[in-house]
């Protein structure tokens, strides 16, 4: 068609050389480019105050958890618990059949483990904990609910 001409092709070889030699001179140092790039950002960003707002505070809070995320995980799983021997740990837990099993969930009474303490031979000691709530009177007679732990 005869609209339809490539530029390349219409241009001489020697004026196509030297557009691409005189781009990429003015286009100067990479150090250069990353400037005009920083500065043009700030000025697209002073531009849009709210926008600005929102981006970094998105930024804060995903740079946040991550941070939270890898601090736990460095903590517990890299590190392992802060424990002599801390592979040989184990957790023993009593199961009421008659009720969905959930992971922790088990109930163990005082004397069943007082048996247990007594009678077993593969642990070198066996130590029970346990969660309590109670309903304590304030000092100005208002009920307050009081969590515990029970350790032996």
């Amino acid at each position: 068609m005869e609209g339809d001409h490539d530029p390349a092709t219409l241009m001489p070889k020697e004026d196509i050389v030297g557009n691409l030699t005189e781009s990429v001179i003015n286009q100067g140092s990479p150090v250069n480019s990353i400037l005009q790039e920083i500065a043009y950002a700030a000025r697209m960003l002073r531009r849009s105050p709210s926008f600005t707002a929102v981006a970094v505070a998105v930024l804060a809070l995903g740079i946040g958890a991550g941070t939270a995320v890898f601090s736990v995980v460095d903590a517990v799983v890299l590190r392992g618990l802060p424990f002599d021997e801390h592979d040989r740990i184990a957790a023993v837990l009593g199961v009421d059949t008659k009720r969905p099993n959930t992971f922790g969930g088990g109930s163990t009474t005082t004397q069943t483990y007082l048996d247990w303490r007594r009678m077993q031979e593969s642990f070198e000691g066996l130590a029970m904990v346990g969660s309590d709530g109670f309903r304590l009177k304030t000092d100005s007679g208002e009920p307050a609910n009081a969590r515990a732990q029970r350790v032996t």
